[in-house]
């Protein structure tokens, strides 16, 4: 099934809301979840797309971030410390601030109201702490900020953690203006091209609020990629509906240019044969063969920036590349 991408294009592209856009694809969602089918896009406005999570039950959302040494150069870390990186971040996606309830008077008064229920923080730590398996889990949560919130948050994952005692279970109290400061360090102060080392290689899992989790989400994809590019996510109901898509934002000037990098999607489709089709070899096939392509000094224009060590390359060419590559493996 397609959803007819051209009828609603404008809309997809605004930061209003769109009724008729809204029906829409909630209308395409549930067909295909009736189909048994799971949905692969790129980004949708905000507005729309975080009411359509809500019905069909959305809730978690998954952005795994991994290593890649073929482009340590667009990072300020080494292909060492890039090799054999792999994290999760894990937050919620059908409550919290936004899918909060509020309204602004017109007259310099905006009041917003902010309803997390317990039982919706435990499905969230379940899910995370079957996510991090025998690794880590860390909340990051800034609970001096939010307070009750934050209170609540760590009862629950307190309580979940001492049930999980093979997981080693760590709380961070993170600011939003410094989140990469557990994500790097400066091995050596007195050096400012020296690479950094990689402290967030012992997480596996970080879960947290929405707000929190969505800044962190975009801030160690440019961290550990140099770009935006080329990260992925995946959002999952509890009966296995899920949705894979690139990760956040559009650039609308470049689209239909042949300029724009196709690695974020290659990946988007990796992760659902991972945990939609569950064809785990089939996702790491189709991983190294972006890898490969990478090696051998392929790069949309996002990623080449002037190196003349690489040879720049269009979307179409980029993805024939990588299919070239995926059929030697």
């Amino acid at each position: 099934m397609h959803f007819d991408n051209e009828k609603w294009r404008k809309e997809a592209e605004t930061e209003v809301w769109h009724q008729p856009f809204y029906e829409a694809m909630c209308d395409f969602y549930e067909q295909v979840e009736q189909l048994g089918g799971c949905i692969l896009r790129g980004a949708v406005q905000a507005p729309v797309l975080y009411k359509a999570r809500e019905r069909v039950n959305h809730n978690y959302k998954i952005n795994p971030i991994k290593g890649i040494p073929e482009i340590a150069d667009l990072t300020r870390f080494s292909p060492q410390e890039l090799d054999d990186l792999e994290i999760f971040l894990v937050r919620e996606n059908t409550f919290g601030l936004f899918h909060c309830d509020g309204e602004y008077n017109g007259n310099g008064k905006a009041v917003v109201e902010i309803t997390h229920h317990r039982e919706d923080v435990e499905r969230l730590a379940d899910y995370s702490f079957k996510l991090a398996k025998g690794g880590s889990l860390t909340l990051a949560m800034p609970t001096r900020k939010l307070g009750a919130i934050g209170e609540l948050w760590e009862k629950v994952f307190e309580e979940k953690a001492a049930a999980h005692p093979n997981i080693n279970y760590w709380r961070i109290e993170p600011c939003i203006e410094d989140i990469a400061h557990y994500v790097r360090t400066r091995k050596n102060f007195d050096t400012a091209s020296d690479p950094y080392d990689l402290p967030m290689k012992q997480y596996n899992v970080i879960v947290g609020p929405e707000l929190f989790m969505d800044y962190m989400m975009d801030d160690v994809a440019w961290a550990i990629h140099g770009e935006p590019s080329i990260a992925c996510s995946g959002n999952f109901s509890p009966d296995g509906f899920s949705s894979f898509q690139t990760n956040h934002g559009t650039v609308t000037p470049i689209a239909d240019k042949d300029i724009v990098n196709p690695i974020a999607m290659v990946h988007a489709v990796a992760m659902c044969l991972e945990y939609y089709y569950q064809l785990p070899e089939a996702a790491k096939s189709l991983e190294l063969a972006v890898r490969k392509t990478l090696a051998a000094g392929y790069r949309t224009p996002d990623l080449h920036r002037g190196n003349t060590r690489y040879q720049k390359v269009g979307t179409k060419a980029m993805v024939e590349k990588i299919i070239d590559e995926l059929k030697t493996l």
